[in-house]
């Protein structure tokens, strides 16, 4: 009983996902989007909450999304040193869907809109709310649908300029007026979902963001910065603090 009410839960973000993107310390910087500070983090403590889940939900997202998650990173850090074209298996494919579908589903903003509409969940604990409210996302059809106007790629970061990650995880950008969907896996690969086009052809590829082109990258790490202050809570890290600097001055 003791362990359960000191367990410390992951809103949103993993943390194995969160250890990607560690220095030689083992840290990271975190900029936190309440209060404008860039602080030291480490993947165990950022974005988390005293007994946010349940045991069982712990339980559940570790056997169902964190243990196979470790398949998906594996393959994110040997991506960028693989000789293209190459084909994507279909078990990377579903893995990095499911991780997608449990980043939305775990988002505290999900949450927040679905208690204040639903009178039924203030029947219950905050905690089994919590826990409702990610099983219900991940086996909702209409979302199902949502995520079916995709195409699944990989960004591959060829450039001297890391991802930054957002404790939300996802984040949207437009790019040759198709609408897409960024979650980084880890400094130097994300994915991406682009919205599928009658007039091009559906199948999941490699994007790969050239060795010269860091302008473009760091206008995607600003959408991730504009997009986590939306929610105004949550982080943004990065193992280099000069990146976090650069974006919240550029603002």
């Amino acid at each position: 009983m003791l362990m359960e009410e000191n367990m410390q839960s992951h809103i949103q973000m993993p943390r194995c996902v969160l250890a990607e993107f560690v220095n030689g310390n083992k840290s990271f910087y975190k900029y936190n989007v309440e209060n404008g500070k860039i602080n030291i983090g480490f993947p165990k403590r950022t974005f988390t909450s005293e007994n946010y889940y349940s045991e069982a939900m712990e339980s559940a997202l570790n056997k169902h999304i964190e243990s196979p998650l470790r398949t998906l990173l594996d393959f994110a850090r040997i991506l960028p040193t693989l000789t293209l074209p190459i084909t994507l298996e279909d078990k990377v494919i579903t893995l990095a869907r499911t991780y997608i579908e449990s980043l939305v589903a775990r988002s505290p903003i999900l949450f927040s809109s679905v208690n204040e509409e639903s009178d039924l969940l203030g029947l219950f604990s905050i905690q089994d709310r919590h826990d409702i409210v990610v099983d219900y996302a991940m086996k909702n059809e209409e979302m199902r649908k949502f995520y079916d106007r995709f195409t699944l790629s990989f960004m591959v970061n060829k450039t001297n300029t890391p991802f930054v990650l957002p404790t939300r995880g996802l984040y949207e950008f437009q790019y040759m007026g198709t609408l897409c969907l960024n979650a980084p896996l880890n400094p130097r690969c994300a994915l991406m979902l682009e919205e599928n086009n009658p007039s091009k052809n559906a199948e999941s590829k490699i994007a790969v963001i050239p060795k010269t082109f860091d302008d473009i990258l760091m206008k995607i790490n600003g959408y991730a910065l504009q997009r986590q202050r939306l929610d105004n809570v949550g982080y943004v890290v990065c193992y280099d603090k000069s990146i976090l600097e650069q974006l919240v001055k550029s603002e």
